[in-house]
């Protein structure tokens, strides 16, 4: 399956909006929906072969966000949906410094679909504990980009939001390796490799 979506991205240009921002000219987000799916790519700005990470007590030490919403009037608009790859902690004690591979590194992050807002009222507590129940979340590391999928219950009901655009955000400890970029959501069909399409 990442074969098709990295392909997909080699021969179709991605239809640039009056929202899009990205790293640079060579380092570009990408962001994809299947039937049921959703994927986003984030280039990696350093490259290098070793990685470190609870070096602090930070929850967010390594974060990869893309955060759905729309383009208005060239302005990203969220709809408080997102999905996330963290590495981080605030117990240095049972989480001692590690390195590694970056895909490692990944291995050991969490993954989910929540909110992108703090809850304000128990509807929205239980909608984002659905969200982080009912959505399974992968990574990996791919050409130099970060590819992550998003599958399951979860991407119903994103999708019944039509979301036309995601906001990504790399935070990472170095800020020169951060960055914000927002792209289009381009839609992509997987039936060729998976005829149901709900693998």
């Amino acid at each position: 399956m990442k074969a098709i979506i990295l392909f997909f991205f080699a021969i179709f240009p991605i239809h640039a909006s009056s929202c899009e921002i990205h790293p640079n000219e060579e380092k570009q987000c990408y962001a994809a929906s299947s039937a049921s799916k959703f994927f986003s790519g984030f280039p990696v700005l350093s490259d290098r072969a070793v990685w470190k990470w609870y070096q602090t007590e930070r929850l967010q030490e390594y974060d990869w966000t893309t955060e759905f919403g729309t383009c208005h009037n060239g302005v990203f608009v969220s709809n408080n949906l997102a999905y996330s790859v963290r590495v981080g902690t605030l117990n240095l004690v049972n989480h001692h410094p590690t390195e590694g591979s970056l895909q490692q590194l990944l291995n050991e992050s969490t993954k989910a679909a929540h909110m992108s807002i703090v809850p304000k009222n128990k509807y929205e507590e239980d909608k984002n504990d659905d969200l982080m129940t009912q959505s399974r979340v992968i990574a990996t590391f791919v050409d130099g980009d970060i590819i992550v999928a998003l599958s399951g219950a979860s991407t119903l009901q994103i999708k019944k939001l039509y979301p036309s655009h995601v906001r990504m955000r790399a935070i990472l400890p170095d800020s020169d390796e951060s960055y914000v970029c927002i792209t289009q959501i381009e839609k992509i069909d997987l039936s060729s490799e998976y005829p149901d399409s709900s693998k």
